[in-house]
């Protein structure tokens, strides 16, 4: 994952920007981050080539020029492996910058048929919205052309420009506060952050195929190309978003606790306590503990380094997951049968490494008693099969549920028991937690989900990305 965001003002927008990137950066790109301003002298294009917080990027922004103390217009991007928004200086359309959160499958398709398009999936959305003649052209450009999944913020000279790919994969909300002032995000709550006030109105998602500008009176949609149907991540609603977030009408905190309800209502067992993984595990932990009425405890010092499923290669994922919690042992001195309640097991590395450091513990503390383990309840159902929308990709050979049954996985992991939730349990806490409009209005339903990576059925990606 990565992220954009982008805002049109009638006053300095430089402090909201950096309040609107602080939440982006932890849950979809920790690594590198940027910020693009519109600005008398143009737009002034800042990108940390290092990784670091945003607060160092903006800095060298304003030592770049100090003009973008001023700027009233400005996007930022965030992400793991590439650093954004990218900046392209000559086009048909002038100057631009672009960021977002791009897959392209049909490069190969894209690499005949535009032989001078190079470089990165943003990089090649870029230069097929510099080859048209306006911003709002080149974007129906992109939406026409590109297979995969992308939300878009584009600057230009004449302002912010977003848009969603036809099947509305991941999120893209549009927000305004009291005084009409308009922002677009690829997380809901970040834009409460950029506004900072309690009248912040989310007013909807950019809709599957759309163009719109954003202004500082509010939006206006340009363009809404045809869409063959919404087709939700709904990985993004177990794990990928934060739980403050809202995805279609869908309040991603409270569909990971019924999550959690869920799995305490049908896979409950005795314990003295029970604990998340920190931090996407958090949610559907506090479901479970209320449910089962066991207390919650944390057993981890969590050191906040990021989320190590979004690591480049698995040696950086495994090396992540390992140093970004430490076990609190007095916990682990006076209790010794838990649950763990985490958001899902992807290639099962760290989760490994995780769980051991805590067997240990309690062997060491607990040596003489038979009864000392963990339970470990899953809010996801398995993932058996690759997405080609991941970034980074994890292939099916590489998912510890694509090759072992259950009690294959319990056993590798020397757990006392371990459920997951089943894919009818894990859709239904999703549409349940539809505010009650959406459930009224335009009801998000199972058809509108791609539940490809948990289905060993039919791979209906394919046909997802037929548009």
């Amino acid at each position: 994952m990565s992220a954009g965001i982008g805002m049109s003002l009638n006053e300095r927008c430089l402090e909201r920007m950096r309040r609107g990137m602080t939440p982006l950066q932890p849950i979809r790109g920790d690594k590198y981050s940027g910020v693009a301003f519109l600005t008398k002298d143009g737009i002034v294009n800042e990108r940390d080539e290092e990784g670091g917080a945003i607060d160092k990027v903006i800095q060298k922004a304003i030592s770049t020029n100090p003009s973008v103390v001023e700027s009233q217009t400005a996007i930022g991007g965030v992400d793991y492996i590439d650093s954004q928004p990218k900046f392209i200086e000559k086009s048909k359309i002038g100057p631009f910058a672009i960021a977002g959160d791009v897959k392209i499958v049909n490069r190969d398709e894209l690499s005949k048929k535009y032989p001078y398009l190079l470089g990165s999936d943003i990089r090649l959305c870029a230069g097929l919205i510099g080859g048209s003649d306006d911003p709002a052209e080149g974007l129906a450009t992109v939406i026409r052309e590109v297979r995969g999944r992308f939300t878009l913020v584009v600057l230009t000279t004449d302002g912010v420009f977003a848009c969603k790919d036809p099947r509305g994969f991941n999120s893209l909300v549009i927000a305004r506060n009291e005084k009409g002032y308009c922002a677009v995000c690829s997380e809901s709550l970040a834009l409460g952050a950029v506004f900072d006030d309690d009248k912040t109105e989310i007013l909807r998602e950019v809709y599957p195929g759309e163009i719109i500008q954003v202004k500082s009176t509010g939006f206006q949609s340009l363009k809404r190309l045809p869409s063959p149907g919404l087709v939700m991540c709904p990985f993004n609603v177990g794990y990928g978003q934060g739980p403050a977030s809202v995805f279609e009408g869908i309040d991603i905190g409270l569909a990971r606790n019924y999550m959690g309800v869920t799995l305490a209502r049908k896979y409950g067992v005795p314990a003295q306590r029970v604990f998340p993984f920190p931090l996407s595990g958090n949610t559907a932990e506090e479901g479970y503990a209320e449910e089962s009425g066991i207390l919650h405890i944390n057993a981890w010092q969590y050191h906040s380094l990021g989320r190590s499923y979004l690591r480049e290669t698995e040696q950086e994922r495994r090396e992540r997951g390992r140093d970004k919690y430490s076990p609190i042992q007095w916990v682990l001195k006076k209790y010794k049968t838990f649950i763990g309640v985490d958001d899902s097991i992807v290639e099962g590395n760290q989760f490994l490494a995780r769980i051991f450091s805590l067997q240990a513990l309690l062997s060491r503390f607990h040596p003489l008693d038979e009864d000392r383990g963990i339970h470990i309840r899953i809010a996801c159902p398995p993932k058996v099969n690759g997405c080609p929308l991941e970034v980074p990709e994890h292939p099916t050979r590489k998912l510890f549920a694509a090759t072992r049954s259950k009690e294959e996985m319990r056993k590798e992991l020397k757990v006392k028991s371990l459920e997951f939730n089943t894919i009818d349990d894990f859709v239904e806490a999703i549409l349940s937690a539809q505010s009650e409009e959406r459930k009224t209005e335009d009801p998000v339903t199972r058809n509108n989900l791609c539940l490809c990576c948990f289905d060993r059925g039919e791979d209906l990606i394919k046909k997802y990305l037929q548009y």
